[in-house]
């Protein structure tokens, strides 16, 4: 064929465009799935360590519950030491979630001072075996006994080999206990519990992560607890690293799962010049560090099979149409009918269907090349819509990122909901898109001031977020200063100038506020006018302001004063509230702000809030929300009012809130540490068991209530929960059998009765009151 001829021309261009589809479709593919196949394994994995995280948990917490229950019962009674090892006995017999217990007691409390007692029953060989561990070694020096009586709470111990107790690799749940001696609160002893290394390997081994992976775990000062490897038990991670270098990036690892986080990160495999995946999620429990390790290599051999697999047909395929497209080229074209097919092929969605061909340059000839044109452009455009929606699906994926990573330069990442002594505060901020420009910040400083600040960027969307990333970065700087407002927001406004080249600006609202004085010191560079509730009812500030930030150089921003009462409540809001708009362009507006807000007084900032921002969203209706939304809420405080009770919602911090509470307010009565530590147990069970089985509403919270009364500790929950006397119709459990087995409740109702000294439930309206009243001995 001569070079020059159509045939030949044609061969060779659809050749090269076969060429080209092949290698770009194997090459999409296997970009694809590579990374669908990274991402699947990646969750895989991610949900393997979150099961094995919450199946030791569940072990663990059962283990602590068991033990803190033991020792609560040795607390409240007075048992001979051969009593002691019964209970001892009762509580290892039939249990396989532990290996042995101990009752270990202060030398001075046993009938031999010098020798002590340490009674442990364990597990060997299926059978339950005694160790006086008294007579095995020095048991006051071990760290089941110091590090509990040090902390005065119950502790994980650090993994250890129990030489002469029951000789095994295992960590120490120890828990302290107590005696009320002359009114003072006097060390008597431990109760632990022993868990082997052995039986954390086992929830280890489950994890099924290939050849070369492995689960692992380690404490938290990073010795190794389980490994495939027997012989690195109790050694520091770091000596079992092939390369010295990597210790850094593993480090750094353990450092994040140390403060509580889940961390991941690719590293280099220990056995290849190969890069590893290693998750690390911590128990919330111990905050030992649970991980896992898996080769990418591993997981895409498979892929890597199939692509090679996919090479050898494509080559096959390529040398078929070859031959196809030269024998169709030598064969006499059939013009109208070919074409017809052809073009029917092509309206129907067929867009890679073989044109006729045409030899010579005549009408047939052109005809033939204009649809094949038609037919090339077709394909590029399906090709540029498919790109174009993968484009748009992964800058959807971005904008999530972006929104989170917004969001977290917030306090309390976009909702807030903060009690103080000296005041109550809320706030939250909804985006009108996945990201927007309002921002709001607030910090208490040392000298009794909280620092507080809301703004409005102009426009929507990534510029308006990046101005106020950039706006935030500014203002934190300025926390810590003696600057007022107007000097702040005129600092502030030079720097925002710098830069500003597309001309975007910023509304503020920027104050102080003297907890001391409840005096409020603010400015506004061209903000909403914040909104005060008291007495009177809401209205709506008068303020001197300034203009917006960023546009003009040396501003000055005049300072208002505003003394605040304590119960009063401030609303401080960006244009998205005051400037929604319904279906009828009509805007929320100042009026229907300020109407709402009175109608709320007495409620709780948390329930304000929500109750004005479902007004906003019940005014927009079916229109979309057309700008950024941000309400903050301040509501000053009685000096010392409402310090006796505490509003709890259910959530992650609910009961570390309530014990701090409880703690601080039981410290400045000098209740005695033996009566708080009863209270908070009490305290802990009833409003965790609301929260489990109230069938709470929710944002509905539970009130709680503590008085200190003519010698007695009154406390008592309310909650809008579903009708049940927990004195009355709780199912009662009997005392000796397995925790396990035990009815739900069961056990709390005997703790309530055993550490306090009377009980009452009542219900009104759709209010439950249970009401617990201790003495206070000593």
């Amino acid at each position: 064929m001569p070079a020059t001829s159509l045939t030949t021309r044609l061969v060779l261009l659809l050749t090269m465009t076969i060429v080209m589809t092949l290698t770009a479709v194997s090459l999409v593919d296997y970009i694809s799935s590579r990374a669908r196949i990274l991402s699947a394994e990646e969750a895989r994995v991610e949900s393997t360590v979150a099961s094995a995280v919450n199946d030791l948990e569940v072990r663990l917490s059962v283990l602590e519950e068991s033990t803190e229950l033991l020792a609560e019962i040795i607390q409240l009674g007075d048992y001979s030491e051969a009593q002691l090892r019964q209970l001892l006995h009762s509580a290892v017999d039939g249990r396989e979630d532990l290996f042995g217990a101990a009752i270990a007691l202060t030398p001075r409390f046993s009938a031999s001072p010098v020798e002590g007692f340490a009674a442990y029953y364990y597990y060997r060989d299926g059978e339950i075996v005694f160790n006086d561990l008294a007579q095995a070694y020095d048991y006051l020096l071990s760290v089941w006994f110091r590090d509990p009586a040090s902390a005065g709470k119950p502790v994980w111990t650090e993994p250890y080999y129990d030489d002469g107790g029951g000789n095994a690799y295992m960590a120490t749940y120890s828990v302290p206990m107590y005696r009320n001696i002359d009114g003072e609160s006097v060390f008597y002893g431990v109760v632990t519990a022993d868990i082997t290394l052995q039986e954390l390997q086992y929830y280890l081994d489950r994890m099924q992560l290939g050849q070369r992976g492995f689960g692992f775990m380690l404490s938290r000062s990073g010795k190794i607890m389980a490994s495939p490897e027997p012989g690195n038990l109790l050694k520091p991670w770091a000596q079992t690293l092939p390369n010295p270098e990597h210790s850094e990036i593993w480090g750094r690892l353990i450092t994040r799962v140390a403060s509580g986080e889940t961390a991941s990160a690719d590293v280099p495999c220990r056995d290849q010049d190969d890069r590893c995946v290693v998750k690390l999620a911590p128990l919330q429990t111990t905050l030992w560090p649970v991980g896992a390790y898996y080769s990418e290599h591993e997981i895409l051999a498979p892929l890597r099979d199939y692509l090679t697999k996919s090479l050898l047909s494509g080559l096959v395929t390529l040398l078929l149409l070859l031959v196809g497209v030269i024998w169709v080229s030598r064969r006499i074209t059939q013009p109208l009918r070919s074409l017809a097919i052809a073009t029917v092929d092509i309206a129907t969605g067929n867009f890679h269907t073989k044109l006729p061909q045409a030899r010579s340059r005549d009408e047939l000839g052109r005809l033939v090349h204009a649809f094949y044109i038609m037919q090339q452009n077709l394909q590029r455009f399906v090709s540029e819509l498919e790109q174009e929606t993968a484009s748009r699906n992964r800058l959807e994926g971005e904008l999530n990122a972006a929104t989170a990573i917004q969001m977290s330069m917030l306090p309390s990442a976009g909702k807030a909901n903060i009690t103080e002594d000296a005041f109550y505060l809320w706030a939250a901020l909804q985006p009108a898109k996945s990201v927007g420009g309002d921002l709001y910040t607030y910090h208490l400083c040392s000298d009794n001031r909280l620092f507080l600040a809301v703004g409005d960027v102009s426009d929507k969307g990534v510029p308006a977020a990046l101005f106020m990333a950039r706006a935030m970065t500014l203002l934190q700087q300025y926390v810590n200063t003696d600057l007022d407002p107007g000097a702040i927001l005129f600092e502030l406004n030079n720097e925002l100038v710098e830069g500003n080249e597309n001309c975007m600006f910023l509304t503020l609202f920027m104050g102080w506020l003297d907890l001391g004085s409840l005096q409020l010191s603010f400015a506004s560079g061209g903000h909403t006018p914040p909104s005060l509730l008291n007495q009177a009812g809401a209205d709506s500030l008068a303020q001197e302001t300034g203009p917006a930030l960023g546009l003009m150089e040396d501003v000055e921003f005049p300072l208002n004063q505003l003394q605040l009462l304590p119960g009063e409540l401030l609303a401080v809001f960006t244009d998205g509230i005051d400037e929604a708009f319904n279906a009828e362009e009509e805007q929320f507006g100042f009026d229907a702000f300020n109407r709402i807000l009175s109608d709320t007084a007495g409620q709780s900032l948390a329930a304000v809030g929500q109750t004005i921002l479902a007004a906003v969203h019940e005014h927009q209706g079916e229109v979309p929300q057309s700008d950024d939304i941000t309400l903050l809420l301040l509501q000053p405080r009685e000096p010392g009012s409402q310090r006796n009770s505490i509003s709890l919602e259910d959530d992650a911090g609910a009961i570390s809130t309530l014990l701090a509470w409880m703690g601080q307010l039981l410290d400045e009565a000098e209740v005695n540490t033996t009566v708080q530590g009863e209270a908070k147990l009490v305290a802990e069970e009833v409003v965790t068991n609301v929260f489990k089985y109230g069938q709470l509403a929710r944002g509905s919270a539970v009130l709680v209530q503590i008085q200190l009364e003519d010698g007695q500790l009154v406390m008592e929950f309310r909650d809008h929960g579903v009708a049940f006397d927990p004195l009355a119709e709780a199912q009662r459990a009997q005392l000796g059998e397995d925790t396990e087995s035990a009815a739900v409740g069961g056990l709390g109702v005997h703790l309530l009765e055993a550490l306090t000294d009377a009980q009452s439930y009542q219900r009104s309206g759709d209010l439950n009151f249970l009401r617990l009243v201790k003495h206070l001995r000593g």
